[in-house]
């Protein structure tokens, strides 16, 4: 069970697939995530992206839109995530198109 759970979260944070909490993933699970957040600069991503900048939006738009339901930080750009980038980008009165480019991350890490 725990070998299933080591590779489902190796899978989820886009490292290397084997089962062992060596020190890739020990690093991943002491905070490696959020540090590897922490670095992305400006993103474009669009529904179908994925990765440490799509979970690094997705935690913005949570604190930037806390009335609604909250985003599962999966870092899956799916359409959950790209309705609440819409509903972000309506709410601050930027153009709607679900793209976090340069104007809408420009908002999101105000």
């Amino acid at each position: 069970m725990t070998d299933g759970r080591v590779r489902e979260y190796q899978r989820r944070v886009e490292i290397t697939v084997d089962g062992v909490v060596g020190p890739q993933t020990w690093g991943m699970l002491t905070g490696g995530e959020v540090s590897q957040e922490a670095a992305v600069s400006t993103p474009t991503w669009q529904q179908g992206a994925h990765g440490p900048a799509v979970r690094k939006v997705q935690r913005l738009l949570n604190a930037h839109v806390p009335d609604l339901r909250q985003l599962a930080v999966d870092g899956r750009f799916g359409p959950v995530t790209d309705g609440r980038v819409r509903e972000f980008q309506g709410r601050v009165a930027i153009v709607v198109d679900g793209i976090v480019g340069p104007q809408t991350w420009g908002h999101l890490t105000q």
